[in-house]
C-alpha cells in the first residue's frame, strides 16, 4: 500500500491539482482510497478541485505479481502539478517523489521421499514430506499426501489437519524465510492381498502470509509391498500297512511370491491309533522350534523355493477302531512384521489299515482208540484278515498217552523249532492247516487224550497277537474178554 502525501504551503486553494502516479510493471491497482484515471502503461492519474492550504493524502493498494523475483527493488515516481488562479497551469520542475520497495517473496520447494522401499503386510513406511523455503518472506504451506488403497496414516510430526479416505492433508503451515521443514507421515500396509510396485504421491501448494497464491508442486515415492505365498502338500511312502508298521511322511513347503515369510506354523493332525516316532525337520535352516509328539513345528524366513521334511509314525493298536488312518497337515504363517495372513493351506495322506486275523482250531480223526491205536491231528490256522502275518507260532501240548510219529507242517513252509512248536513265515491271507501223526500208547483203558494247541501270531510290522488256543479229546478204548472154563 502506497500513501501518497501532498500539502498546499500557500496561502491560497489550489482550484486544480493533478497527480500521476508509474508504477512497476510487477504491480497491479486493485484499489484507491480517491477516484482515479488509467493512463495507460502502468500510469494513474487523480485530479482534485480547490485543495486547500494544509497536507492531503490518500492510498493507493496494488498487488505484486508472483513472478516478481525475490530480492528485487521496486521503484515508484509520483509527479505532480497544480493550476493558479489566473487560469494557467504552471508545471512545477521537480515537484515529484520516489520510493522504493524491496521485495521479499516467498519461494517454497517440495520434495518426498521414503524408508524403507520395501514392506511387508503389517510393516510402517515412513514419507518425508520436506518443503524448503529459500525466499525472504513467510509462506503458508498446504500439503496434501495420498495414500495408495491399502495403507492407512498411523501418525505424523506434526499432526495431520484433516483426512478423507486417503487423502491425508496439513494445513497452513508457516514457512518461515530460508528454512527447511518437514513432515513425518507414518502409514502401514493394512491390506495383507497388496502386492507390487506402488506409488504414493504428494502435492503441496503455498501462499503469502496475505494469502497471495503461488503455483504449487507434486512428487512421488515409489516403494514395493513383497507378498509371499505358502502351500503344504504331503505324502506317505504306505498305501497300506499294518500294526506295528513304520509310516513315513514327507512334508513339502511350496513358497512362491516375492519376499521370505515370517513365522511358518505346520501343524501335523496325526491319524488315530499312531504315535510319533521320529522327523528331521530341524535340518532345515529356517526350522526354529516344535512339539514333534503334538505335530507343531515352526519355521521362520523361507524364500522363494521348496522345502521338505519327513515324519515317522507307528501304526499302533489303537488304529484298529480305525481302519483307514487320515494324516491332516495344516499351514499357516506370518508376514515378516509378525501379522498373520489369512491363507490356510491344508493336505491329507491316507494309508488303509491291513491286518492278519487268525483263529487256531483243531480236529482229530477220532474220538475212540484203542492202545496202540494211531491218531491223526489237523491243525487249521486260517487268515481271514487282510494282510499277511509276519510271523506265526503254533505250540502243540501232546498228551502223554501218545507219541509224536511225525507231521505235514513243511507243505504249508512250516518249520520245527523244538519240539511240539512250529513257525510259519508271511502268512497270507487264505486256508492253511497241516496235520500232526501220533500212536496211542498202553493207556488203561478209560483214559481220556487231551491234545492241547496254542496260537500266536504277528502283524508285518511284528506287532503280537493271539489267535487262541482249541482242544481235541479222544477216549481210550480196549476190549474186556472174561474167559469161562465148563
Amino acid at each position: 500500500m502506497y500513501t501518497i502525501w501532498y500539502e498546499n504551503t500557500g496561502s491560497a486553494i489550489a482550484p486544480l491539482l493533478f497527480i500521476n502516479d508509474t508504477f512497476d510493471a510487477s504491480l497491479t491497482i486493485i484499489g484507491s482510497s480517491e477516484i482515479y484515471t488509467d493512463l495507460g502503461g502502468n500510469s494513474y492519474s487523480w485530479n482534485f478541485t480547490d485543495v486547500t492550504p494544509g497536507p492531503h493524502s490518500f492510498t493507493i493498494t496494488a498487488v505484486i505479481d508472483v513472478s516478481t523475483p525475490d530480492g528485487s527493488w521496486i521503484n515508484n515516481t509520483a509527479d505532480v502539478a497544480y493550476n493558479f488562479a489566473m487560469g494557467y497551469i504552471v508545471w512545477e520542475s521537480g515537484v515529484s517523489n520516489e520510493v522504493s520497495t524491496l521485495i521479499g517473496t516467498p519461494n517454497v520447494t517440495f520434495a518426498k521421499w521414503g524408508t524403507p522401499s520395501q514392506v511387508y503386510y503389517g510393516d510402517i513406511i515412513e514419507f518425508h514430506l520436506y518443503f524448503n523455503n529459500t525466499g525472504s518472506a513467510s509462506a503458508l504451506v498446504t500439503v496434501t499426501d495420498t495414500l495408495p488403497a491399502g495403507l492407512v496414516g498411523t501418525g505424523a510430526t506434526p499432526a495431520w489437519s484433516s483426512v478423507a479416505g486417503n487423502v491425508y492433508t496439513w494445513s497452513n503451515l508457516v514457512a518461515a524465510p530460508h528454512s527447511q521443514d518437514v513432515i513425518i507421515f507414518e502409514a502401514m500396509v493394512i491390506d495383507p492381498s497388496l502386492t507390487g510396485i506402488l506409488i504414493n504421491g504428494a502435492l503441496m501448494n503455498y501462499t503469502t502470509t496475505t494469502f497471495v497464491e503461488y503455483p504449487g508442486s507434486t512428487d512421488t515415492f515409489q516403494f514395493e509391498v513383497l507378498r509371499p505365498y505358502v502351500e503344504i502338500t504331503k505324502t506317505v511312502d504306505k498305501t497300506l500297512a499294518s500294526v506295528g508298521e513304520v509310516l513315513t511322511y514327507t512334508i513339502t513347503i511350496d513358497v512362491s511370491g516375492t519376499g521370505i515369510t515370517g513365522v511358518v506354523y505346520v501343524d501335523e493332525l496325526y491319524p488315530a491309533g499312531t504315535a510319533y516316532l521320529a522327523h528331521n525337520a530341524d535340518s532345515l535352516f529356517e526350522y526354529i522350534w516344535s512339539d514333534p509328539a503334538n505335530g507343531l513345528f515352526e519355521f521362520e524366513g523361507f524364500a522363494f523355493g521348496i522345502y521338505s521334511f519327513w515324519i515317522e509314525v507307528v501304526v499302533a493298536d489303537g488304529a484298529l477302531t480305525d481302519p483307514t488312518m487320515v494324516n491332516t497337515v495344516i499351514a499357516q504363517f506370518l508376514a515378516p512384521s509378525g501379522e498373520s495372513y489369512p491363507d490356510v493351506s491344508v493336505d491329507t495322506a491316507t494309508t488303509e489299515l491291513r491286518m492278519p486275523n487268525i483263529v487256531v482250531t483243531k480236529t482229530v480223526n477220532a474220538t475212540l482208540v484203542s492202545p496202540g491205536g494211531f491218531l491223526q491231528y489237523t491243525i487249521w490256522f486260517n487268515n481271514t484278515g487282510t494282510d499277511n502275518a509276519s510271523t506265526v507260532w503254533i505250540n502243540e501240548t501232546f498228551s502223554s498217552h501218545v507219541n509224536y510219529v511225525d507231521d505235514s507242517s513243511a507243505l504249508e513252509g512250516g518249520v520245527m523249532v523244538d519240539f511240539g512248536k512250529w513257525e510259519f513265515y508271511n502268512v497270507a491271507p487264505g486256508n492253511h492247516s497241516f496235520v500232526i501223526n501220533v500212536t496211542v500208547n498202553t493207556a488203561t483203558a478209560g483214559s481220556v487224550i487231551v491234545n492241547t494247541v496254542e496260537l500266536d501270531y504277528a502283524t508285518m510290522g511284528n506287532y503280537p497277537l493271539s489267535g487262541g488256543t482249541d482242544q481235541t479229546f479222544t477216549l481210550v478204548v480196549a476190549p474186556n474178554i472174561t474167559v469161562y472154563k465148563l
